[in-house]
């Protein structure tokens, strides 16, 4: 069924009283009729829990009874707090613009925030409740236009109430409370029925139906508190929260016990948001003038609070209960005790002592998060506590001034030191990463360590920058000779050389010291070892023969052949005490030359001039 006449609902305009608005225009007896006529129950439940039928009965866009029944949900979820049985109406604003606005339902709005007056339900002719089946909504049931009834100035208190119940924003309520615009208004009513249901602190709280007025003038009788409390902020609230704490029970010994449900409802609605403002004095003055537990949850700062419970000390500092209970045993902590309950007891540190030993385990980190900064395995950091380049306490949880292991300073700086020792040109050949010296793969945790002082000081230096100290590459060939195992598998000391050739330990020395023969120095279990490769050896063997291996083949004696072979020219050996020499060598070619017949002895005598000159005495 279509209506002559339809307009489109306001925006704050209440969800009944547009129907009844409609119904009004469109000549109907009220509200209920028009219901009928949409085939919904006649009850504000029928006309406004089905939208899109009554969109569909009434010839409406189903957009504007969406938005009436969404508004509709908003007032359903106020519950007691919603006034339905009657209309609270400002005169003022019927007389600029017929019609209900929403938030006049609120059984805690009183003032109209616009002309500054409390809200009408009452007609002052007749003396009767403004009853929401009126059949026109300007006027009583008694013809009285509720456009020229007189209004009572508001309290500032009621209009701050109202223009937050009403979504106020910035500049629109007065300003006689802390700033809380864009609270939302169920919280808003919440934390107003608590101050103002249990205003008086000597006497015991209503019932809790009191905290649900009907009219608006039980409202305004139970909102009076409000003005007292919010006229001169904070300096009334505050002396207000010290009344309670001063009436609260005296052997209490928590913030809870001491304020009861007071503070426990407050809690419940102002523990963050705008509205925090009204719980932050609580915990303000309870820090500082509350001689019992006060925990972090209780307050709004760390820095409000001057003794902490010993287990929120813990979690501040990320300690252990049982390390700063060693703290206090020995006297690094100011402490004092508290009853808890009937038979118990709890400690509590001073603030600033625990703030003090937070600050210096700071400067110690973790073992995690020291391989982290320096981005190395677990074993590395090991090698470099043990070789000193970083300090390191393995008894540290001993300890409640240290945080962790390993001191900051000691990786911040070796962390400086190692990436500014890099060489000023990069070498060719291969290489092995700081995070690649581990014992699984170098062998010998001493020698490691001895290279990594050695990397310290700048005697084996990086080849090039790097993003992080794990990942500076040196050069296997400096590497190697602080590492003896895992050449000394790959090749021969100077004592296998010997046992295995039959040469003289001495000789070998000889060939090694004069060149003639080439080896790798390593330290092997702290000692100095010079190692040859296989590729070393068969090098030497290709040039040189030793004259005791060239007369052991004839079955003569060495000094025999060097006077054989004098004009071919013998490389002389290391001198002894009865005047021989040792470790004498001939060159395979000079033989060989002989042999043919195409010595050239000039040659020779010049090379072994050049050869005695290069030969340390």
């Amino acid at each position: 069924m279509e209506l002559t006449y339809l307009f489109e609902p306001k925006a704050d305009e209440s969800p009944l009283g547009y129907y009844r608005r409609l119904s009004a225009a469109n000549a109907l007896t009220g509200w209920k009729e028009l219901a009928l006529m949409a085939e919904v129950s006649p009850s504000r439940s029928g006309l406004l829990g089905t939208p899109e039928h009554v969109a569909k009965m009434l010839s409406m866009p189903q957009p504007w009874t969406e938005q009436l029944a969404q508004q509709e949900r908003g007032l359903r979820a106020l519950r007691s707090l919603h006034r339905s049985g009657r209309d609270a109406v400002c005169p003022h604003c019927l007389a600029e613009d017929m019609y209900l606005r929403v938030h006049w339902e609120h059984a805690y709005a009183t003032a109209c925030t616009r002309h500054r007056v409390r809200l009408v339900d009452r007609c002052t002719v007749c003396a009767s409740p403004l009853d929401i089946l009126r059949e026109h909504i300007a006027l009583c049931n008694c013809s009285q236009e509720l456009a020229h009834l007189p209004c009572e100035p508001a309290t500032d208190a009621e209009l701050w109430l109202s223009g937050l119940l009403a979504g106020a924003k910035e500049g629109d309520a007065p300003v006689i409370a802390p700033e809380v615009i864009g609270a939302e208004p169920q919280a808003v009513a919440q934390l107003v029925r608590t101050l103002c249901q249990q205003a008086d602190v000597a006497e015991a709280p209503p019932r809790r139906n009191a905290a649900a007025p009907k009219s608006v003038g039980e409202a305004v009788e139970f909102l009076a508190p409000l003005q007292s409390l919010l006229a001169q902020w904070p300096q009334a609230y505050e002396a207000h929260v010290r009344s309670r704490m001063a009436a609260g029970p005296q052997e209490a010994r928590t913030l809870k016990a001491l304020l009861g449900l007071w503070y426990r409802q407050l809690r419940d609605v102002a523990a963050d948001g705008p509205l925090h403002a009204f719980l932050a004095p609580v915990q303000r003055i309870a820090a500082t003038e509350f001689d019992g537990v006060v925990g972090i949850e209780d307050v709004d700062s760390w820095d409000d609070l001057r003794y902490v419970r010993l287990g929120d000390a813990a979690n501040h500092g990320q300690m252990t209960v049982p390390t700063l209970r060693r703290a206090i045993a020995a006297g690094q902590v100011q402490y004092r005790t508290r009853r808890l309950g009937t038979k118990g007891k709890v400690y509590e540190v001073l603030r600033t002592d625990l703030d003090r030993i937070v600050a210096m385990r700071q400067g110690w980190m973790t073992g995690a998060a020291a391989c982290k900064a320096l981005d190395v395995p677990a074993k590395v950091l090991t090698n470099m506590a043990d070789a000193g380049l970083v300090e390191a306490d393995h008894e540290w949880v001993k300890d409640v001034l240290k945080g962790g292991p390993v001191r900051v300073n000691a990786v911040e700086q070796v962390q400086a030191t190692l990436m500014a020792n890099v060489a000023a040109s990069a070498a060719a050949g291969e290489r092995i990463a700081f995070q690649g010296l581990t014992s699984r793969r170098l062998g010998d945790n001493t020698a490691i360590q001895t290279l990594m002082r050695a990397i310290l000081s700048g005697e084996v230096q990086a080849q090039e920058p790097a993003a992080t100290v794990g990942t500076l590459q040196y050069l296997l060939s400096d590497v190697r000779r602080f590492f003896g195992t895992p050449l000394l598998e790959g090749g021969l000391s100077v004592n296998q050389l010997a046992k295995l050739t039959g040469w003289k330990h001495d000789s070998i020395d000889h060939w090694i010291e004069s060149g003639l023969l080439e080896s790798f120095s390593i330290v092997l279990r702290g000692q100095p070892c010079r190692v040859v490769m296989p590729a070393q050896l068969l090098a030497f063997n290709r040039t040189y023969m030793p004259m005791s291996d060239l007369a052991r083949l004839v079955g003569s004696r060495s000094a025999f052949m060097k006077r054989r072979l004098a004009e071919i020219g013998v490389i002389g050996g290391r001198p002894t005490r009865n005047g021989t020499e040792r470790g004498m060598l001939v060159r395979l070619a000079d033989v060989a030359a002989l042999a043919m017949g195409t010595t050239n002895l000039g040659r020779l005598a010049v090379r072994d001039a050049r050869a005695d000159r290069r030969t340390p005495k």
